[in-house]
């Protein structure tokens, strides 16, 4: 059996630059500092007292932060705490000039009272030479240390501290047979992005409207404008790697933000930002997927993530309604109070392809929907069938929430721009007639009812390629879907401020 002996060795400390010790997985958030009034504090290692002697189990030591000795030349002490501003975590300079090599160099410090969690002194290559020993600790208890990593001490303004600290290590008397083991770490930076939008419409009464689903009962609000409730997806190669909500505070007050991991390893990482809307039926719609990559700075003042403000400010609405100034994007409103169902009647229309007139609105009141109106409609389906003067009994969607399951439900989003654009803009220069042909062949269908080819050479579907991008205005009208059971129709709605 081999003999231990427990020795305590004090080195001279060389002058190194500070640098951050990564050990194992290694994430760091990205933190704007403020400034604030410091003073010079520096750190001393004290030589322990030798004048005890205690027993140990074969070459261990009986704590293992007490790092084993070696002939390693310290250059760096690290410490760790907690202070008048929080926590803090430094990495400072030897001065081999003073103290014998035993002073740190000298960092500023917010005045205040101090308590030192870690302390360990390190040579140039990153290995650990010295620690101190925890308060209560094996090797505290056995020599009675009053320095130790506890020790609390504090920084008066303007006033210069110094600070003694002892540190141990550990030597073996004999050695044993032995391997080597190095741990290999991944580093990650946590990102962060945020959001913040606004609703703007002449709906907002009905946004708010008493409901058991409706998050935005109980918002505070003054005028057609309010901030958007949103859920926002953080996506990295197809898989959801984040989500948060703003929905428990209801958007008031603060953007939205999320963090994800950034691989400092791994260049050219591709994400996506899917921002969701929430609606007040308790649904929820995608307003848009946003690819990035991790090449953005949040904090740039050049205009990172979000611009200069580094917030991705959007609004929602009507075009040219909202108050905001939208520095990102504009959605168009994705909601609108309709009726469950309504009683209809197909009569004959020379500016459309039909008119429908409203015979029962279920439930009544809703805004463009009353009983009595007569709204212009254009065939979805170019098979479609209807008798004249016949009531027919309709489920009422918008064109952005179609069920699953049924027809035009995955129609995309720039199909749908440009019917809007067709029905609202090419409407003015086009016949009742082209305008239908447009709609059919923009939802490729090549035949109309009579199963006659749709010819649209440099017509309103050609004109349509060019907008895409088209936004529903005040004044214009909505497409809402009209579902008799077999076939859907389109009916146009107002859709005024």
């Amino acid at each position: 059996m081999s003999t231990n002996i427990f020795v305590v060795k004090r080195y001279f400390l060389a002058t190194g630059i500070a640098i951050y010790l990564i050990f194992f997985l290694v994430q760091c958030q990205e933190r704007i500092e403020t400034g604030t009034d410091l003073s010079p504090v520096s750190f001393v290692l004290s030589n322990p007292a030798l004048g005890h002697s205690g027993s140990r189990l074969s070459v261990n030591p009986n704590e293992q932060s007490i790092p084993k000795c070696s002939d390693g030349i310290p250059a760096y002490v690290h410490i760790k705490g907690k202070g008048p501003e929080g926590f803090f975590d430094l990495v400072l300079n030897v001065l081999e000039s003073f103290e014998d090599g035993t002073q740190t160099m000298i960092v500023k410090m917010a005045p205040g009272d101090y308590e030192i969690d870690v302390f360990e002194v390190l040579d140039d290559k990153q290995a650990i030479l010295f620690a101190s020993p925890q308060e209560g600790s094996h090797y505290d208890d056995l020599f009675g240390f009053t320095n130790n990593v506890t020790l609390n001490f504090s920084v008066k303004a303007f006033a210069k501290t110094k600070v003694k600290v002892d540190v141990l290590c550990w030597e073996n008397y004999s050695y044993r047979e032995f391997g080597y083991v190095w741990q290999e770490f991944n580093r990650f930076k946590v990102r962060t992005i945020c959001f913040y939008g606004e609703v703007c419409n002449g709906f907002y009464n009905k946004w708010h409207a008493i409901a058991d689903k409706n998050p935005y009962y109980g918002q505070g609000y003054n005028s057609h404008d309010f901030p958007a409730i949103i859920t926002v997806e953080i996506m990295q190669e197809g898989e959801v790697v984040s989500v948060v909500s703003n929905i428990e505070w209801k958007g008031e007050g603060e953007p939205l933000c999320i963090e994800y991991l950034d691989n400092v390893d791994v260049a050219g990482e591709t994400f996506a930002a899917r921002l969701y809307l929430h609606l007040p039926d308790g649904s929820k719609v995608l307003l848009d997927e946003i690819p990035f990559n991790d090449a953005i700075d949040p904090e740039s003042d050049s205009g990172g993530w979000g611009g200069e403000n580094g917030v991705f400010d959007f609004d929602i609405g009507v075009a040219g309604g909202c108050i905001a100034d939208r520095e990102e994007a504009f959605y168009g409103l994705p909601w609108m109070p309709l009726p469950d169902e309504v009683i209809l009647i197909f009569r004959h229309s020379q500016e459309s392809y039909f008119d429908l007139e409203l015979v029962e609105v279920k439930p009544s009141g809703h805004d463009g929907f009353k009983a009595g109106d007569v709204l212009h409609g254009w065939s979805g389906d170019d098979g479609a069938f209807v008798y004249w003067d016949f009531k027919y009994l309709a489920k009422v969607y918008p064109y952005y929430n179609i069920p699953d399951g049924k027809q035009f439900a995955g129609i995309s989003r720039q199909t749908w721009a440009m019917i809007h654009w067709v029905v609202n803009e090419a409407s003015k220069s086009f016949s009742a007639t082209d305008i239908q042909h447009a709609v059919w062949k923009l939802l490729e269908q090549e035949a109309d009812g009579h199963d006659e080819f749709i010819e649209d050479t440099g017509g309103p579907a050609a004109l349509a390629v060019e907008h895409k991008d088209y936004i529903i205005s005040p004044g214009d009208d909505i497409i809402v879907l009209i579902d008799t059971g077999d076939r859907m129709h389109f009916a146009l709605v107002p859709f005024d401020l």
